[in-house]
């Protein structure tokens, strides 16, 4: 600050010490990927929009108590509303030690969950939808993974970490034993109740026959370029997909295909 390369602590907004000290300096390194990536979608979609410009030393409980309420009233679950709370606290007790504020605002403030309002409610495809959903997906190179996912309700991180080994395409079975981590890892579920084995629906069942078909043949078109993991819904590679770019570049390009030139409409996920 001294030598003008960063702004003093009395000029500093919240926007400057989230994005470039915070996030780039006591972060980035010291956590997951998965953490890091969580720590940067609450300072860049939720906080900095609403209090970037605020100095930090001038940030009160009544600034964070305005930012929940306006989320909330954004429709944002209780689990995201959590997600926030946790990061802007983190952030200012490190701002805290660092010596840029003397206290953390968010001391004494109500976590989230508990501000009455009308939260954001899940709500589940239609069988018209899925219908829809079904026919959009034809032929596409993940049909199978919507299959599944509609027959079996498999969370994406669980569909997305199945390999071979987990099908039984004679028993008609497919057992959870790992999930894919959002930072590409494979990680065994923590909760008993989560490694389990289900019964196929005779379209989960063709799905995936006509799906190891066609991954066989993509092998054998890659050669030496395809790592095989096993995976049943691995990237064009063989490698764990990206669970990201599966939304980005498979999910919801489909949705924005047939369905809306037809006037249909699929709720976002």
């Amino acid at each position: 600050a001294d030598r003008g390369i960063l702004p003093s602590p009395a000029n500093l907004t919240v926007s400057k010490y989230l994005s470039d000290m915070w996030l780039a300096n006591s972060v980035k390194g010291t956590v997951s990927r998965a953490t890091y990536d969580g720590y940067r979608r609450d300072v860049n979609h939720h906080i900095i929009p609403e209090l970037g410009r605020r100095k930090l030393k001038e940030l009160t409980r009544d600034d964070i108590r305005r930012l929940y309420r306006r989320k909330r009233d954004e429709g944002l679950s209780n689990r995201t509303l959590s997600y926030i709370h946790t990061t802007l606290r983190k952030a200012l007790k490190d701002a805290v030690g660092d010596d840029l504020i003397p206290r953390n605002p968010t001391d004494g403030v109500k976590p989230p969950e508990t501000l009455q309002g009308v939260a954001k409610e899940p709500r589940a495809l239609d069988p018209s939808e899925v219908r829809t959903l079904l026919k959009e997906a034809r032929g596409d190179r993940m049909e199978a993974v919507y299959v599944v996912a509609l027959c079996t309700g498999l969370r994406r991180g669980e569909v997305l970490g199945l390999k071979w080994s987990d099908i039984d395409l004679e028993e008609g079975t497919l057992s959870v034993r790992r999930s894919l981590d959002v930072d590409g890892t494979l990680k065994t579920p923590k909760n008993r109740s989560s490694r389990r084995t289900l019964k196929l629906t005779t379209r989960a069942l063709a799905a995936l026959g006509a799906h190891k078909a066609r991954q066989n043949e993509e092998r054998l078109r890659k050669g030496d370029g395809w790592q095989d993991n096993n995976l049943v819904f691995p990237n064009t590679l063989g490698k764990a997909m990206n669970a990201g770019n599966f939304y980005r570049r498979d999910f919801q390009p489909l949705l924005e295909s047939g369905p809306r030139r037809r006037g249909v409409h699929l709720p976002q996920p």
